[in-house]
């Protein structure tokens, strides 16, 4: 027995039109290329920063070897704090990082100290 068909006028059926396959395409792949360079942007504008190394075995001050990433174009500033074995704050200092070289930038910077350090962090690094 045959298959029954489907009134193509009382259910809106119709065949697929090619036509508009290719300008359909066309605008996803503008739509993900547009959405991809939009995420490349914001990622671009933010600033991450970690500590390699720090040593606190000076009295007088405290060295850190810290890594700052960000737009090389931009002009980056880091707050670091020494602290004792209590967590209180005995030096801190700001340090300022050029534009230029790499995406990546390793800067040495030296805490001076107040007291006996154990530790050395990042508080926080914004662009200027």
């Amino acid at each position: 027995m045959p298959e029954p068909q489907r009134p193509a006028d009382r259910y809106g059926d119709r065949p697929f039109d090619r036509r508009w396959l290719i300008p359909i395409v066309v605008a996803g792949v503008l739509l993900a290329g547009l959405g991809g360079f939009a995420m490349l942007r914001v990622a671009d504008q933010g600033v991450q920063w970690a500590m390699i190394s720090f040593d606190t075995s000076a009295e007088d001050v405290a060295r850190a070897r810290i890594e700052v990433t960000r737009n090389p174009e931009a002009n980056v500033s880091c707050d670091l704090q020494a602290v004792d074995i209590r967590q209180i704050i005995v030096g801190q200092t700001t340090v300022d990082v050029p534009p230029g070289g790499g995406r990546s930038v390793v800067v040495d910077v030296e805490i001076p100290l107040e007291g006996d350090a154990v530790a050395a962090t990042i508080q926080t690094c914004r662009r200027e």
